[in-house]
């Protein structure tokens, strides 16, 4: 099933600089995922990952989208942090599904759950 987050709910304010943001991805509980998005042709961070997702002059007023699956092979509670940090310092936490607010309701009894969510990078 796939999992959407509200599309307003993740901000991230990001200067005007050349300098990159980026993204390190999180897991718990024996969780594996993998999330993906666009940066010069699509890109996969995967647990353990921190990876750069633009330059902040580029990302500054867009918004972007990012799919994350995964599963939890030992049964355990499917746990991923996302965190976001600008050139800044400034930074974006979003842990799935602890954060979750979208639709359909998060099934603790996914195995294998889909999610998505958008970040708004926000000039400063």
């Amino acid at each position: 099933m796939l999992y959407k987050e509200k599309d307003d709910k993740l901000c991230l304010d990001v200067p005007a600089t050349d300098k990159t943001v980026t993204l390190e991805v999180t897991c718990f509980n024996a969780t594996t995922a993998k999330v993906s998005y666009y940066y010069s042709g699509l890109k996969v961070a995967n647990c353990g990952d921190a990876v750069d997702v633009g330059i902040a002059n580029t990302l500054k007023g867009a918004k972007r989208a990012y799919n994350g699956n995964g599963s939890n092979p030992l049964g355990g509670k499917f746990k991923v942090k996302h965190v976001f940090t600008s050139p800044n310092g400034k930074k974006l936490t979003y842990v799935f599904p602890d954060d979750y607010t979208g639709t359909p309701a998060y099934n603790a009894d996914d195995e294998l759950p889909d999610y998505r969510f958008i970040v708004n990078f926000r000039a400063v």
